[in-house]
Order: C-alpha cells, then structure tokens, then sequence
C-alpha cells in the first residue's frame, strides 16, 4: 500500500467496516434534504431498521485471530498526530504514514453511526461488487461488474449474506451534501483543495501529488476488503471498524 492512511488503532488491524476515501479524482455533488435531527431521539429512530445487528460493533469480528499486542514500531510505518501531519507537511514525503485524530471533530462519528447512517442515507445509491472485481479494475472502470443497490438494501440484505461476497467501494455515487459535510473539516492537504481550488490547479504540483477533495465510500463485513492494488497519493479514512495494515 502506498498511500498515507488514517486511523484509530494501531498496525495490524481488522477491515474497516465503514470508511472514506479521499484521493486523486473530483466527485460529483448532488444537493439533497439534510436530515437535521438525530437518533438522539428514539422518536426519530424508531422505525429505522438496522438488520441483525442493531451497530456496527456488533457484527462478528476476528479480533481474536488477528489481533496482537505489538508495540508501535512492529508496524514499520510512522505514526503520526494530524497536528504533526500538517505542521511538517508529511504528504509531500514519498512514504506512507499512519496519521491519528483526523476524525475527532467529525460529525459522521455521530451520524455515520449505523441507526443513524440508515436514517440519513438510505436511498443512496452505490455500486457493490466482489473484493477482487473491485480490486483488479477499481470502482471507477469496473462498469457493468458493478451492481447497483442502495445503502439500506446493501446493510440489510448484503452485507453480512455469506453467499455474497459483495463490497461497496463507490466514488460514482450520488453523494448528499450532508454526507460530504458530516467529514468535515478535511485535513490538509485536502481542505486547501476545497479552499482555494483554482490556486491547487494552478499550482506546478505533479498529477501523482495533485490532492483533491473526492470522495469515495465503502462499506463490508468482517475480512472483506479490496485485493492487492495501487493507486496515487490517497487518505483512507476508517471511521467504523478497523483496518488491517
């Protein structure tokens, strides 16, 4: 893997259940109604469904398996704060690092909360496809390989169905403003892209270190994720779950 990753554990971890991906491409932005109340309120959420497992963390795991008590240096990657990341301006390095606290003032650790998530968000419309399809073509050409479902139907029926092997990666869909709010703020250098796009156009940066605010979604169960694949500088953001490194 060759691109700087954002994190809450450490090193050697569990696939991320749900997370953003910010790298090299725009996204497309739909304006849509933001939900302003929250599952705060039981009323509100009362008749959301949830499936099987009423949160995230309640979904199987193999943390048993895959677990470990490593110290910080086993993992052979710099772990740094984003106080660090942006006052030294590590993405200019040719290296990958593990940057913590990107996410501590995001309110998509309230509202990408998985009653609330299905609240927000159902009707969204995303491509799913198995880890080595996306893997091998990347969710921007994989086409028709690609089925099309909504959030709700992929949580609910998908996601967890052993006889499917499906894994929503998507930087096609229709994505809400509020969804692309509730990641805010970004950190640099993203928000200098979402602050001053002309200015990063403009800029003599190589297209391989040419930062934009794009966004991507996935979501999978336990032990899915994407095959062996490479791609340009890119945040990987777990918000759910954890990622093995």
């Amino acid at each position: 893997a060759q691109s700087p990753t954002t994190m809450k554990g450490l090193c050697h971890l569990l696939p991320a259940i749900v997370a953003v991906v910010f790298s090299l491409v725009l996204a497309t932005l739909a304006a849509d109604d933001l939900v302003t109340a929250t599952c705060q309120d039981s009323v509100a959420c009362a008749d959301v469904d949830t499936g099987r497992y009423p949160t995230w963390e309640d979904a199987p795991t193999s943390a048993e398996e895959f677990g470990h008590d490593n110290p910080e240096e086993i993992c052979r990657l710099p772990i740094i704060s984003l106080r660090k990341w942006e006052a030294g301006k590590f993405w200019r390095y040719d290296q990958p690092f593990l940057v913590t606290n990107v996410t501590d003032d995001w309110p998509a650790m309230q509202n990408f909360a998985k009653r609330e998530f299905l609240r927000r968000y159902p009707d969204v419309v995303v491509g799913m496809g198995s880890s080595r399809e996306l893997g091998q073509t990347g969710p921007d050409d994989a086409g028709d390989a690609l089925k099309k479902t909504t959030i709700e139907d992929y949580v609910l029926n998908v996601m967890h169905d052993p006889e499917q092997d499906k894994y929503v990666f998507d930087r096609k869909l229709n994505i809400p403003d509020g969804l692309v709010e509730d990641c805010q703020p970004y950190p640099q250098p993203l928000r200098w892209f979402r602050e001053d796009p002309l200015g990063v156009l403009g800029s003599n940066l190589t297209p391989n270190k040419l930062w934009k605010d794009h966004l991507a979604l996935t979501i999978g169960r336990d032990q899915q994720g994407l095959t062996f694949h490479r791609h340009n500088a890119a945040l990987n953001i777990v918000l759910f779950g954890k990622k093995r490194w």
